[in-house]
């Protein structure tokens, strides 16, 4: 998606903390595929939600509200379904 509309990685920078503050979001993912069969996430919370202890699960870290993963070998869908059943985890 970012080949196709000319972005480059710093337009992106800041995206994530940007979706936290649309109303009702308390987890935010931003999800940035990399050569290689990498995938770069970035995690955002804000109140009782730990991103960090997501993180860990896949070998990231950070803190609480910030945190980031970066997952080798994973094709991208692969690292959102496991991300993201991972945030739904969280939410319950």
């Amino acid at each position: 998606m970012m080949r196709a509309s000319g972005a480059k990685r710093e337009d992106i920078e800041g995206f994530v903390e940007y979706i936290t503050t649309i109303k009702n979001v308390e987890i935010a993912a931003l999800f940035l595929e990399l050569p290689g069969n990498k995938v770069k996430v970035s995690l955002r919370s804000k109140g009782k939600y730990d991103v960090n202890r997501i993180a860990e699960i896949f070998g990231g870290g950070g803190h609480k509200n910030a945190s980031g993963i970066l997952m080798k070998d994973f094709s991208l869908q692969k690292a959102e379904n496991k991300v993201l059943s991972e945030i739904e985890k969280a939410l319950e």
